[in-house]
């Protein structure tokens, strides 16, 4: 009989609780788990992965390896965000470029949510728009701040 979830995974659940639109490798949650200042060992990342593969994650959130890299992450495919930040485009990606991937993904979800207009709740849609366009301008703000930096 179980006595429910071991340190190990109730610290993951609490990780993802705190962070919706988090994404960790596994060796960044031995840094969040463990000590920190202790050098990561072999059985830290085996404990890690062990807990994972036992515990039930909520939601939509899953293991997963890109193609081309050894490391194991923990995301959320089904977030955007999530996926940013352990995809490698994302990860690799200069702040500026970042920023137009978070312009363009504003974009793409302002058109997605234009069709919804016609058979959805239009005042709720309509406040969605709204945010979504105020996002746009704060993120293009930022944006010119970077390139007047350069």
């Amino acid at each position: 009989m179980s006595k429910g979830p071991g340190r190990v995974q109730r610290a993951i659940l609490a990780l993802i609780a705190a962070e919706p639109d988090g994404a960790w490798s596994f060796e960044e949650l031995c840094g969040l788990i463990y000590p920190p200042g202790e050098r990561i060992e072999r059985a830290q990342l085996l404990s890690v992965g062990r807990a994972l593969k036992r515990m039930t994650l909520p939601g939509t959130w899953t293991t997963c390896s890109f193609s081309g890299e050894r490391r194991w992450w923990l995301c959320d495919p089904c977030n955007l965000a999530s996926m940013r930040k352990a995809h490698p485009s994302w990860r690799d990606a200069t702040p500026l470029k970042q920023i137009e991937m978070q312009i363009e993904s504003a974009q793409t979800h302002i058109a997605l949510l234009s069709m919804g207009l016609q058979g959805g709740d239009v005042a709720l849609i309509s406040a969605d728009l709204r945010k979504a366009a105020e996002r746009i301008k704060k993120l293009q703000s930022q944006r010119a701040e970077l390139q007047a930096r350069r």
